[in-house]
């Protein structure tokens, strides 16, 4: 069952292998993938950025696999309201493959420029 997916994918400050794991308890494992169709932006008066759609573009980032439901629900919490954790296709190795990533989903204008 899709719903039941165990990676994630993480491109900003989640790419932090001990701020992972203060938040989730545990180490998990991670492979580098992209992300193609989005990028990053920077938050205006934040210092973490914000994923995008946007077309012919990749992320670079890491895949967090084998996380349990209840390690989801705390990273849930520590994105806070401004991002929705979504399915998405990611590429390790080349391959697709299945994963979780959180995308920004604040109204508000504070997007910075694109880089």
């Amino acid at each position: 069952m899709v719903l039941s997916c165990r990676d994630l994918f993480v491109y900003g400050s989640l790419t932090d292998a001990s701020l992972c794991r203060r938040l989730v308890g545990r180490r998990m494992g991670e492979r580098p993938a992209v992300l193609c169709g989005y990028r990053v932006r920077p938050v205006q008066g934040a210092d973490y950025p914000a994923l995008v759609p946007c077309p012919k573009r990749i992320v670079g980032g890491l895949l967090l696999t084998g996380l349990r439901p209840r390690d989801l629900q705390r990273l849930d919490r520590y994105e806070g309201g401004e991002y929705r954790r979504r399915l998405a296709l990611v590429r390790v190795k080349g391959r697709p493959r299945r994963a979780w990533v959180y995308l920004w989903c604040d109204r508000r204008s504070r997007l910075g420029k694109a880089g």
